[in-house]
């Protein structure tokens, strides 16, 4: 357990299908007015979103977090899954075990985040699992990939997926396509957690995912803020406008920033997307919890 003035930062273990996820809450020391639960993206995991899951527990947000299966500190093959529905699995587990209260009546505000491939995960379990939330948040959604795949790796993930599914091919991923922050893209080069290749089944069953989200996404109907970056050259930015366009949700934001990368929430300028989230968020909590919680200082 970690205690500064302001913030206390507790890590847990829970159970998904035989596999010890990490999972971790920060939360303010005190009452908090809202809670968010956050699912990172493919080949990272939650440690990396933890100075901005700090910044709202200092603002009064309780969050929770966990490490998916095959990433950070839980357990299973790194970025391997036999089915793509076990990600669900696990986000479930957290929502029903991890001391994340159930949505009721009078309750405190619950908001979910998916960042990459965390947001088609959230995405899918609001559409195939009925996740209520109070607001989802997806940050560079991967609907779409913007990225070049040669046509060797594509013949050879789905050649392989029915034989080898374990196989891992180098991503190709590159620091720079992530952040302009150059701290960042240290702290990422020098992180032993992070991954640096796919697995040949989550690739295969993950570009199903895609196509089936995009195709269901007016089944979408939580209050919806997408933030995406214009010159993201990972997430396709488009893909993620269709799904805004075409999801059911009545109350719907979509914010495209000029020059910011991929990981939008370890950009530079990444301070006025935290406060555009939590202003979001206040605005659909009551009138007296925005007042009493200003978004600055």
């Amino acid at each position: 357990m970690s205690v500064t003035a302001n913030v206390v930062i507790r890590d847990h273990r829970l159970s998904s299908g035989g596999h010890t996820l990490h999972y971790r809450a920060v939360k303010p020391a005190g009452e908090a007015w809202a809670r968010l639960v956050l699912v990172h993206g493919y080949g990272e995991h939650l440690g990396r979103h933890l100075h901005f899951l700090r910044w709202l527990a200092e603002r009064g947000v309780e969050c929770h977090a966990l490490d998916l299966r095959g990433h950070g500190l839980s357990q299973g093959l790194r970025g391997y899954v036999t089915r793509w529905e076990e990600y669900l699995d696990d986000l479930q587990v957290l929502l029903d075990h991890g001391n994340v209260p159930v949505q009721k009546e009078g309750s405190t505000p619950l908001f979910v985040l998916g960042h990459s491939h965390g947001a088609l995960v959230v995405a899918a379990a609001v559409i195939e699992r009925s996740l209520t939330a109070d607001g989802v948040i997806l940050t560079a959604p991967y609907f779409r990939s913007r990225m070049y795949v040669p046509r060797w790796k594509r013949v050879l993930a789905h050649t392989l997926s029915g034989v080898l599914p374990r196989l891992a091919i180098p991503s190709g991923l590159q620091g720079e396509w992530m952040t302009s922050d150059a701290e960042m893209i240290r702290d990422s080069q020098e992180d032993p957690l992070s991954l640096h290749a796919a697995t040949a089944r989550w690739y295969t069953t993950m570009l199903r995912k895609q196509v089936q989200m995009l195709e269901r996404a007016s089944e979408f109907r939580l209050p919806l803020l997408v933030l995406m970056g214009d010159v993201d050259p990972v997430a396709d930015p488009v893909s993620a406008h269709d799904f805004y366009e075409r999801a059911g949700s009545l109350d719907k934001e979509f914010h495209l920033f000029p020059q910011l990368l991929h990981e939008l929430l370890r950009e530079s300028d990444r301070e006025q997307l935290f406060r555009q989230i939590l202003e979001w968020m206040q605005s659909r909590s009551s009138p007296a919890i925005a007042s009493d919680h200003p978004s600055s200082g």
